[in-house]
């Protein structure tokens, strides 16, 4: 499989749902992947995850978060001073998702949905054991897949979600 099939079948599978339900969805990964900025913030004695927290609380009781983009960016690793770092790679993805998230809760433009799914795409991908020539194939890659898809049939049945900690996040706090 590649990023671009993997991009193309959650794409399409959000297609049908509504604002609030894309929304959610963006909730989901926002929330699952918070943990990778925890462990990188940890690590490095950078950042602050409340942040990312208080702009995730806010988007779910429905406030704006407006000009959300200098607290972003005080918080975000500058690749410069953590250069070919998988942590801040991950944390990096995290504050993006955060951030897409509450431009897509005020404009309410769904392509920012494509930043937020390339953003959990991104994190696995990092740590497939085997790049050969067909990493995407990866049996974590198509979980997280699955996992994705699984939140978007369950948004639209109205159910409850879980994010569970998947084997990437795993991953990450043994590389801290």
């Amino acid at each position: 499989m590649t990023e671009n099939a993997f991009l193309h079948e959650i794409r399409e599978s959000l297609a049908p749902l509504s604002h609030t339900q894309k929304l959610l969805f963006g909730l989901a990964v926002a929330e699952r992947m918070l943990p990778a900025y925890r462990v990188f913030s940890e690590a490095f004695d950078f950042g602050n995850s409340k942040i990312l927290e208080k702009a995730i609380q806010d988007i779910k009781e429905g406030k704006i978060s407006e000009n959300q983009s200098a607290k972003f960016n005080q918080i975000c690793p500058d690749m410069d001073d953590f250069s070919s770092n998988l942590l801040a790679t991950a944390a990096i993805d995290a504050v993006a998702v955060v951030y897409e998230l509450c431009e897509m809760q005020q404009d309410q433009n769904p392509e920012h949905l494509d930043h937020i799914i390339s953003a959990i795409f991104n994190i696995p991908y990092m740590y497939v054991d085997d790049f050969s020539e067909t990493p995407y194939s990866d049996p974590m890659i198509l979980a997280e897949l699955t996992l994705l898809k699984t939140w978007i049939l369950k948004i639209q049945a109205q159910e409850s979600i879980e994010i569970p900690e998947n084997e990437w996040v795993k991953r990450i706090r043994l590389v801290a």
